[in-house]
């Protein structure tokens, strides 16, 4: 059974300045590194897939946070990108997104994808999370930051 998102979140899978504007680029930007640093597993699929479940409702939740995610055939992996200036992400809130929790779950586990979900939104709703994620150092420094505030 998976923990959660920081037990997944590699710091090679840390995107610590994304330059994307929006949504698209921002699953774009951060697939694309994904399949340069990450180049054993099979990346076919894994944007259109992302693109087509935000065309469903948009995953930004609030607290300047937005979860991209869906199903492929490989286990579990997150990826985090961060966009100090923000981007459009279609969110119900109107506000820009400024990190990006990318989550993949193998289609035969839902009970844990909703577990892992859940605890980004609990991650999400603490009051100062921005404020750490923003002070932290590199993509190291933001993944520990994560993994703290996940215990």
């Amino acid at each position: 059974m998976v923990s959660g998102f920081s037990s997944l979140l590699l710091p090679d899978a840390v995107f610590p300045s994304l330059s994307a504007s929006d949504r698209d680029g921002a699953i774009a930007e951060m697939v694309g590194g994904l399949r340069g640093r990450f180049p054993a597993h099979d990346w076919s699929g894994v944007e259109e897939s992302l693109r087509h479940r935000e065309m469903m409702g948009s995953t930004a939740i609030g607290g300047f946070a937005a979860i991209p995610h869906a199903k492929w055939l490989g286990g579990f992996f997150a990826a985090f990108g961060v966009s100090e200036p923000g981007m459009e992400f279609h969110s119900l809130d109107g506000k820009k997104v400024h990190m990006v929790f990318l989550l993949l779950s193998p289609a035969g586990k839902p009970g844990e994808h909703l577990k892992i979900l859940a605890g980004i939104s609990r991650l999400v709703g603490e009051a100062d999370f921005w404020e750490k994620i923003k002070s932290a150092d590199g993509a190291e420094g933001k993944s520990g930051t994560i993994r703290l505030a996940s215990r």
